[in-house]
């Protein structure tokens, strides 16, 4: 019988606010999801899982422990221990996991915060200040960049420290409770399942190529960064009225500038949204497939209503 590790679950993530604008300095927001998760495991003959799966994964970890490797000798800033993780990865290790791949929860945040826990020497007691926040993100993004060609670190970070975290425009970030959610119990957030998996990628390179384009650079510069920015003060301040007029404007913006990172069977829900105010709709993650982030004040009309269209949601924070 093969040695295993305690399953401590890592869980997924969501990011309310900053997706892709994050990158270019907006706030972010961002909050663990214990819907789904995953943790380090061995294969065995006791295992109850998909033994395909199971395989797959640890191949996928063969190849992102080599890269490690290769990017260690040249960079000297990878922080994982690749020759105990290769050593376990010859012996069957696997990331056991629920979270959905392509769908914007974090599935590969969550497998490199197990990763580093386990292999990078993280010492979780430490004090966590900001500063150190930011330097354990930074890290984390080098690592993440694997799976996506480009990572702000936030993902991982949410799953490693299992708290909400606000971010400040990319130079500070600090611990947030979700009470303030709570004010005047309006803000209940949900997900929609498009039904396919997107790929983050194509569409981060599609992003930050259309970036080079003057017209959309100031687009994001002067509106999706002020109108998310604004999205995550008025929440934190519990002003409803305020969010959620911050909000309609944030999913017109999207629909209007990213239609390309909204699957084409949400488009129909998503502008009866903006036509009934009844919800709002955004992306989650990238974006391409996977779930559409959505808010209402009134939960169960928005259930109804997205019921008739065919689309049933997974609550995610019921104010």
């Amino acid at each position: 019988m093969m040695s295993s590790f305690s399953k401590e679950l890592f869980y997924s993530k969501i990011l309310l606010f900053g997706e892709y604008s994050i990158l270019m300095g907006s706030m972010g927001l961002a909050i663990p999801f214990a819907h789904f998760s995953g943790y380090l495991a061995f294969i065995n003959d006791n295992s109850y899982t998909d033994v395909e799966f199971a395989h797959r994964s640890n191949q996928q970890l063969r190849l992102f422990c080599d890269d490690m490797a290769s990017r260690k000798s040249t960079e000297n800033h990878c922080a994982i221990d690749v020759t105990s993780f290769g050593h376990d990865i010859d012996r069957g290790l696997y990331f056991e996991s629920s979270i959905p791949q392509g769908y914007g929860v974090g599935s590969s945040g969550a497998l490199v915060a197990a990763v580093y826990q386990r292999y990078g020497g993280v010492d979780l007691t430490q004090q966590m200040d900001s500063g150190v926040m930011m330097q354990l993100k930074g890290q984390l993004a080098n690592i993440e960049s694997w799976f996506h060609g480009t990572s702000s670190g936030l993902d991982p970070l949410i799953c490693l420290l299992n708290h909400p975290f606000y971010i400040e425009n990319d130079q500070a970030i600090r611990p947030i409770d979700l009470p303030v959610l709570k004010r005047g119990g309006e803000t209940n957030i949900f997900l929609v399942d498009t039904g396919k998996a997107g790929k983050t990628a194509p569409l981060m390179k599609q992003f930050m190529a259309q970036m080079e384009d003057a017209d959309f650079r100031e687009v994001v510069d002067r509106e999706l960064i002020p109108v998310t920015n604004r999205c995550i003060s008025l929440l934190e301040k519990g002003d409803g009225d305020g969010f959620y007029e911050a909000l309609h404007h944030l999913s017109l913006l999207q629909n209007k500038h990213l239609p390309f990172m909204i699957p084409h069977n949400i488009v129909p829900a998503w502008k009866k949204g903006l036509r009934t105010r009844l919800f709002s709709l955004k992306l989650c993650g990238s974006g391409g497939g996977g779930f559409v982030l959505g808010f209402a004040r009134d939960l169960n009309v928005a259930k109804l209503e997205l019921r008739s269209m065919g689309h049933e949601l997974i609550p995610v924070y019921i104010g």
